[in-house]
């Protein structure tokens, strides 16, 4: 039988977004519509180092754009 047991983890740098919709940027600079990256698995402002305590607010701020986006495309699609 295998053990697994919980590890922390953190990343630091992440997919680069559209800083206004949390879309995703595709390396030819154009964004790729419907794929959002939030928290830690976007590039942010602790690209660089970590700041501790800051990954919570920094995932509900990032989460929060890219919803609040995502819900607006969906409406304007059934529209």
């Amino acid at each position: 039988a295998s053990m697994f047991y919980p590890v922390p983890g953190l990343t630091l740098g992440g997919l680069v977004v559209e800083e206004r919709t949390g879309e995703v940027v595709h390396r030819d600079g154009g964004n790729v519509a419907g794929l959002y990256a939030a928290g830690r698995t976007a590039g942010g402002i602790c690209s660089n180092s970590y700041v501790s305590g800051l990954s919570l607010s920094d995932c509900i701020f990032s989460g929060r754009r890219a919803g609040a986006h995502a819900v607006e495309k969906a409406l304007d699609t059934n529209a």
